[in-house]
This record gives structure tokens, C-alpha cells and sequence, in this order.
């Protein structure tokens, strides 16, 4: 008797299984057409209802009993449109969720070769960046940074709210944002919105940043497995020393590094609304460059060093196309149940997971040893005065520094003229 009812219990086991399998696969894929397939159909049956249940006399009234049985079928249609409705809405808006980057997948297209040259000329033309954490005074702002990037965040890449802020989601990403600026001030990021330098100096909380941080391996481990939230990654405490001491001189005592692409966000200024993809993108290569100049050094044979796996989410399928031009993998998780069939991994979040390893400055595909090359040129002819010096840091961009030195001559022109 108890081996039957064991079969009985494994067979409606497997049958969950595939039932846990079909609606996984709806809700990830076809949710949209499913739902609106549902209302349609729903639609159908309100209108024959109502067709059904009209009083075919004026005169005509429903009796005590039929009342609440004819309501309680309008109440069930009614309903399950108010439900399929919904899930339109929350499938519409996980389509949604961050940039377009049509600029940008046509920029790094599979059907022209050259493509990633032609992107490797364009990012040599941006003016370098620099990092607000290391700038003298501007540790007190970081918070404030940290607050407007969260504010961003929260309406561009929370699918629990459209058009708005999700509140619950601002609080947790300024907290965990602040606490890495102060663990590793070198994580954030900033490409001015403008190339002009007046301009660009107006407001410190604006322009393109982007965070990137050196996470331990048990915070890579777990991100990966699913069990931990990219935003609650930990520092690796090793990296921050190594890049604090030496700077940009080699750091041969550097294990494997593994480096969690968090965000790269555009925080508009008042006046300026759209967003320059292109700069968008190049702050993140820039930071990238500028994390491998600081941990790995920039002398002969720096690229040799080179021993790490970056690892970030991406929000939507636009995206995961420019990250596989770049050489990113998305990763893949065993099925529940299966050690054959693997499904695509994704973040605590819900968002794809793509990763690039690099084993002593080789990637290992075609797509990632273009974008390691654009990596290398960077690092190379970087602008000084965004890269961190052994004894002293200076982040200001080279435009930045010419225009303070020009601005710094006039005041001292304008005192002596009034004295």
C-alpha cells in the first residue's frame, strides 16, 4: 500500500513539474499574448452574457433568487478582466525597463564587421570622466550622489512602478549605494552631461555615472546562484587596499578579481532631459578602464595581468544584444528537477545575468577580444588626471582642469584690476 501511494505521489511530482515548466515559460516569454488572449475570450463571454440576460420585456423583473445569481456572473467576468488586464500591464512594463539603446545596437551590429571599431573611435572622441570619491572635499556629496542615482533607478528599472517612484526601492539602492562610496570610493563614476566645462561643472548630482565594484567570492558565488541580491554584494577588501597603495603601479599580488558591473544611470539636469547613449556607455567603458589602470598598473605588459570575470545584469533584450557584441555570456542555471536542461539565470531581481571572463588579458570568444582591445587602448592613453597616482589623487577631467586654470587667471585679473 505504501509503495503505491509513493508512485502515486512521484508521478503527481512529475506532473508538477511539468506543469511549473509550462507556466514558467508563458509567464517569461508569453505572458503578454497569453493575457491578451484571455481578454479577448473574457470579452466574448461579458458581451454574451449581457446579451443573454437582457430583459427581453421593460416590464419584466428578475425574481428575489435570480438577482444575486445573474450579479454573481457579472462579478466573475469582471474580475477576471480586472486580472488579465493586470498582467498586460506588469508584462508591457518588464518590457520596458531601462534604456532603449536603439542607438547603441545599431552601433554594435553583428552585420557590420567593423562595427566595434567604428565604437572605438567614437569612445576615443568623449572627454574623459573622473571619480567623484576621490576628489578632495567631495566625500560629503557622495551621499547626495548616491540619493539622486537611487531616485533615477527606482523609476527606470523597479517593475513596481511606471511612471513613478517605487519609494521602497529608492531607500534600499541609496543605502546599499552609500555604504559602497564609502567602502571603495573609487566604485562611482561621473562623464559630465555636456562637453562644455562651464557647463558640466554646473551641477555636481548630474551627468552619466556609473558604479562598478570589486565584490568578494562569496558575494560573486551567491549572485550567481540566485540567492543574493546584486546590491547587497560586499567589497573586496583586498582590491580597495591594493588600489588605495599603488595606484596605477602594478599589483602583481592581485589574486583573480571578480568585478559586478552594478549600474550605469543618466541623472538629468533641469534643462536637459534626453540622454546621449553614447556617453551613456562611455562612462561605463571609461570607469572599467580606469578600475583595470588602478588594480593591474598601466606599465609594459599590463594587459598580461589581467585575471577577472565581470559580471552584470542586463534589463531588457536590447541590452543582452549589446552585451553578447561585447563578448558577455548570459549565464545558465540547472532546471529544478533536471541535470540536462538549463534555463537562463537570472539576478535576485529578475534581471538576465551575462558575465566576461579574462584569463591574463584573453577573452574567450572573437566578440571579447574586440572589446578587450577597446579596453587596453583605453587604459593606455588615458587622461592623467583621471588616473589615481601613487602619491597623490587628482579625478578632475582634462577639459575640467584647463578650465579651472583659465578661470583661476581671470579672477586673479579681475582683483588686480579692482584693487
Amino acid at each position: 500500500m505504501s509503495s503505491t501511494i509513493r508512485q502515486v505521489a512521484h508521478r503527481i511530482g512529475k506532473l508538477y513539474q511539468l506543469a511549473f515548466r509550462f507556466r514558467e515559460l508563458y509567464e517569461n516569454r508569453f505572458e503578454a499574448i497569453v493575457a491578451a488572449f484571455e481578454i479577448l475570450l473574457i470579452g466574448t463571454g461579458l458581451a454574451v452574457w449581457l446579451v443573454l440576460h437582457r430583459s427581453p420585456e421593460p416590464s419584466s423583473k428578475m425574481t428575489f433568487w435570480e438577482m444575486p445569481l445573474k450579479g454573481g456572473e457579472f462579478v466573475v467576468f469582471l474580475l477576471l478582466l480586472l486580472l488579465s488586464l493586470s498582467r498586460v500591464f506588469v508584462a508591457m512594463r518588464r518590457t520596458r525597463l531601462g534604456y532603449s539603446y536603439r542607438k547603441l545596437v545599431g552601433m554594435v551590429s553583428d552585420r557590420q564587421p567593423d562595427s566595434i571599431q567604428r565604437l572605438h573611435q567614437q569612445l576615443r572622441g568623449v572627454g574623459w570622466g573622473y571619480a567623484p570619491g576621490l576628489r578632495p572635499g567631495w566625500q560629503d556629496r557622495l551621499g547626495g550622489i548616491a540619493g539622486r542615482i537611487a531616485h533615477q533607478t527606482a523609476g527606470l528599472l523597479s517593475e513596481r512602478s511606471w511612471f513613478l517612484r517605487d519609494k521602497k526601492w529608492r531607500a534600499r539602492e541609496a543605502e546599499s549605494l552609500g555604504e559602497w562610496f564609502k567602502a571603495f570610493p573609487a566604485c562611482l563614476w561621473k562623464l559630465p552631461a555636456t562637453e562644455e566645462p562651464e557647463a558640466a561643472r554646473s551641477s555636481w548630482a548630474s551627468g552619466y555615472f556609473s558604479v562598478i565594484v570589486p565584490m568578494t567570492q562569496q558575494s560573486a558565488r551567491s549572485i550567481r546562484k540566485g540567492w543574493r541580491a546584486t546590491d547587497l554584494a560586499e567589497i573586496e577588501p583586498k582590491a580597495a587596499q591594493v588600489f588605495r597603495a599603488k595606484g596605477a603601479e602594478p599589483a602583481g599580488d592581485l589574486d583573480r578579481l571578480e568585478l559586478l558591473a552594478y549600474l550605469h544611470i543618466y541623472v538629468p539636469p533641469v534643462s536637459r532631459r534626453n540622454q546621449d547613449e553614447l556617453r551613456l556607455f562611455a562612462a561605463s567603458i571609461q570607469h572599467l578602464a580606469f578600475l583595470l589602470r588602478g588594480l593591474y598598473g598601466s606599465r609594459e605588459g599590463f594587459d598580461s595581468r589581467w585575471n577577472f570575470t565581470l559580471l552584470c545584469e542586463s534589463s531588457n533584450r536590447a541590452m543582452n544584444r549589446v552585451l553578447a557584441r561585447l563578448g558577455f555570456k548570459p549565464l545558465k542555471r540547472e532546471r529544478d528537477g533536471s541535470s540536462t536542461q538549463e534555463r537562463e539565470a537570472r539576478s535576485y531581481a529578475g534581471f538576465l545575468l551575462f558575465e566576461l571572463n579574462v584569463e591574463k588579458g584573453r577573452g574567450d570568444n572573437d566578440n571579447a577580444r574586440d572589446f578587450l582591445l577597446i579596453l587596453k587602448s583605453l587604459v593606455s592613453h588615458a587622461c592623467p588626471e583621471s588616473v589615481p597616482a601613487a602619491d597623490a589623487v587628482s579625478d578632475e577631467s582634462c577639459d575640467e582642469v584647463a578650465y579651472v586654470k583659465k578661470k583661476r587667471v581671470k579672477n586673479l585679473v579681475a582683483r588686480a584690476l579692482h584693487r
